[in-house]
């Protein structure tokens, strides 16, 4: 258990805060170029074609961050070295797919009807 007033009086490193805050300012800086790229690209596509495209790399690196999950899962469970490679692959391929697709699915029910209401709302006028 951990004693919330000896951990209070402590005082802070500020030799380590100093230190880790030009990378937690970089990391911060790319992740919100990352956001705005990705919020350009669907802008731009549905701006352009009106519909909304989910061939976005973010949807696949979600499938790819998914399978390598598994395979890592299965190295640490000493899984690897009993199933045969064609079997994890697959598996893994598999895996991967499926949850890119769930994620595509999702947002194409969460985004699409909200784009549509605008785009009606928008051609009345």
């Amino acid at each position: 258990m951990v004693d919330r007033d000896a951990a209070a009086d402590r005082p802070m490193d500020f030799e380590l805060l100093v230190g880790i805050f030009p990378q937690v300012l970089l990391d911060g800086l790319l992740l919100g170029f990352m956001y705005a790229l990705i919020a350009l690209g669907y802008t731009m596509v549905y701006g352009v074609l009106e519909f909304i495209n989910f061939a976005h790399s973010e949807i696949f690196i979600v499938g790819a961050f998914v399978g390598a999950e598994i395979l890592l899962s299965l190295k640490n469970a000493g899984a690897l070295e009993t199933l045969p490679w064609p079997l994890v692959l697959l598996g893994v391929m598999l895996a991967g797919m499926l949850a890119s697709g769930a994620l595509a699915v999702s947002i194409e029910r969460i985004a699409s009807p909200t784009a549509r209401c605008a785009q009606h709302r928008g051609s009345s006028r």
